[in-house]
């Protein structure tokens, strides 16, 4: 997870840093080029290897970076997205290395390379980014990405359009639409290796899950993560995905389910080996009356008042802690599972289960 949070980095610092450049090089362009109908290209090719050039050698950098991220993450996404992301880079390089016409004059070869280069990368990251949202984890990540490929078609239709009916009609207005949605559809696919730090459990590391990851959950829990360890805490199967509490644990010590070494060292050194270790788990979790027959059934008659007290706090309180680490993994099982069905349900199963 840190290293895919790495090439995260380092791929939104260049798209970042590109669309920087871009809008230096729109600022320090020769007066009288008007945005609206010039393309983007045009306003490069009258500062060759300028801040446009650069920022589009990023762009293409970006990608390769965000590709070896997705690839680093086990996210196989695919020979097809693979490679229209491969025209999409060499698309963009070409079209930095190689530069239009400028405006008013004839077609040259160059200008024709630069075009369809152009056109090339326009229409394959696009159609990739939808490929690749069969195979990303996030749910919303792919929504986000399919809507902005739809975005993205339809500015290059109407590209197409202004070029051939409408007379370069705002085609800059549009290319620089286009241009953004494109965009913006990397940096969702950059964001996506971003580990997802789940608001309601406070755990990270979600973002990408497979069948190893699923069986870590049910088997593990995730101890790195903060969730007590099902085999530990004696929670319900983590499998579970309805919201009733697990059943009580009958087998565990209470010490053994306090996770803070620090609140078990200020016990008192007679009450710690009092009560019988086989009935801590026997009263209903949700008791916190003092008075709880089952709990004073877990409690030494012999022992002093206090002593008993502090027994049956320490009961409830391990009962408690046992019962809502069984709800993090039940929850915890939840989230992962969601995740996983988006990642099969395109490839014709319908249970998340193997």
């Amino acid at each position: 997870m840190a290293q895919s949070r790495t090439f995260a980095l380092i791929a939104g610092g260049g798209i970042a840093a590109a669309a920087l450049l871009a809008v230096i090089g729109h600022l320090d362009s020769n007066g009288g080029m008007d945005p609206w109908t010039l393309t983007v290209s045009d306003f490069a090719v009258s500062d060759r290897g300028g801040a446009i050039d650069i920022a589009m050698g990023l762009v293409a950098f970006a990608t390769v970076v965000a590709v070896a991220g997705l690839w680093r993450a086990g996210i196989a996404i695919g020979a097809w997205a693979t490679g229209l992301l491969a025209v999409w880079t060499g698309g963009v390089l070409l079209s930095a290395v190689v530069p239009t016409d400028e405006p008013g004059l004839p077609l040259s070869t160059a200008g024709a390379v630069h075009r369809y280069a152009s056109i090339a990368a326009f229409l394959a990251l696009p159609v990739g980014g939808w490929l690749l949202t069969r195979r990303l984890p996030s749910v919303t990540a792919g929504r986000w990405i399919r809507g902005l490929a739809v975005a993205s078609l339809v500015c290059a239709l109407g590209m197409a359009g202004s070029a051939f009916l409408a007379d370069r009609l705002l085609i800059g207005l549009i290319e620089r639409l286009l241009i953004a949605a494109e965009i913006g559809l990397l940096g969702i696919i950059v964001a996506s290796l971003v580990p997802v730090r789940s608001r309601r459990l406070g755990v990270a590391g979600l973002s990408v899950l497979g069948d190893a990851g699923l069986s870590a959950l049910r088997g593990a829990g995730l101890p790195a993560s903060g969730v007590a360890d099902p085999s530990t805490t004696g929670s319900a199967d983590p499998s579970t995905t309805g919201d009733a509490h697990p059943a009580p644990t009958g087998s565990a010590d209470p010490a053994a389910t306090d996770a803070n070494p620090s609140t078990t060292g200020d016990a008192h050194p007679a009450a710690t080996g009092v009560a019988d270790p086989s009935t801590t788990g026997s009263a209903d979790p949700s008791t916190t009356d003092d008075t709880d027959p089952a709990a004073d059934a877990d409690v030494d008659p012999s022992a002093s008042e206090g002593e008993q007290r502090t027994l049956r706090w320490r009961a409830r309180r391990s009962r408690r802690r046992a019962r809502h680490a069984g709800q993090q993994n039940a929850a915890l099982d939840r989230h992962a599972r969601r995740h996983l069905y988006a990642t099969r349900r395109f490839n014709g199963t319908t249970s998340v289960r193997n």
